[in-house]
């Protein structure tokens, strides 16, 4: 969901994925967009007050089970922390954490941490292990573990039951640490 029409058509033409114009803090928009189907919602506009309110939304009306969202100004992180949102992430804190997650979690590439046993990180689908040719729907993730993007060369798919994965794709896992590492056994042989 993205205000601007012009960004919204760069979007739509440059990734696979869905892009509406619209108000992401209106819930009629939010739920055109399939927010009651979706697994989880990231609210990364520029705005961290939109953020917070988008994420609220998602979480609180339409029962989104995973919310993660930007938040550049301290002062605001404990108000979206208060306010249910799994994941509160800025992007200038981001960066501090790589290293930390790349020696707990090795072999993988950290992407943001909410600052507790919390993680998304990315690893790369090898050729022959568990979940090579799988639907998302068929793998036995653990709870707590959400595939919040794939990576196919160039292409960013957003992922659903009946997304098939392959050798070679970047999967983004977001959950708590323990989960991950379990996880991770099905990209591995």
């Amino acid at each position: 969901v993205e205000r601007d029409k012009e960004v919204c058509e760069r979007i739509a033409s440059s990734l696979n994925a869905l892009v509406i114009n619209g108000d992401c803090t209106s819930p009629k928009i939010l739920e055109d967009a399939g927010a009651r189907q979706a697994d989880a919602f990231a609210g990364v506009t520029g705005d961290d007050s939109h953020n917070i309110v988008a994420c609220h939304l998602a979480k609180h009306m339409f029962q989104v089970p995973l919310t993660l969202a930007r938040v550049e100004n301290p002062e605001m992180t404990k108000t979206a922390q208060e306010t249910g949102i799994d994941f509160v992430f800025s992007p200038s804190h981001v960066s501090a954490f790589v290293l930390e997650n790349a020696i707990s979690l090795p072999g993988t590439v950290s992407i943001l941490t909410s600052g507790t046993l919390t993680r998304a990180v990315e690893t790369t689908i090898q050729g022959g292990c568990p979940a090579e040719g799988k639907l998302i729907k068929d793998l036995e993730l653990p709870k707590n573990c959400v595939i919040g993007a794939i990576y196919r060369g160039r292409t960013i798919i957003i992922p659903h039951g009946k997304t098939v994965l392959k050798r070679g794709d970047v999967v983004a896992l977001i959950g708590e640490e323990e989960a991950i590492r379990g996880a991770l056994k099905l990209f591995t042989k």
